[in-house]
């Protein structure tokens, strides 16, 4: 399952991609999470939607995790 960094970049990667033209954008919570992880799912971080999905880098569950509780902000700053 394709992530992206903000809803802007998956609607890029779907006007993109003629694979994504039936894919919607969903933001991801826990319970959308939840739902997602009983079934098994392969998450992959596309960074850059103009690239090929197939370039993003897999995701375990525990960094996506990690992701979601972490701010946006901290992580940035804490990277620099």
């Amino acid at each position: 399952m394709p992530l992206f960094r903000s809803s802007q970049d998956a609607i890029m990667a779907r006007l993109r991609n003629s694979g994504m033209l039936l894919f919607v954008p969903v933001a991801l919570n826990k319970q959308t999470l939840d739902e997602m992880v009983s079934t098994p799912t392969e998450f992959c971080m596309i960074n850059d939607p103009h690239n090929a999905l197939s370039r993003g880098s897999r995701v375990t569950l525990e960094e996506l995790l990690q992701v979601m509780i972490t701010p946006i902000e901290s992580t940035a700053l804490s990277s620099t």
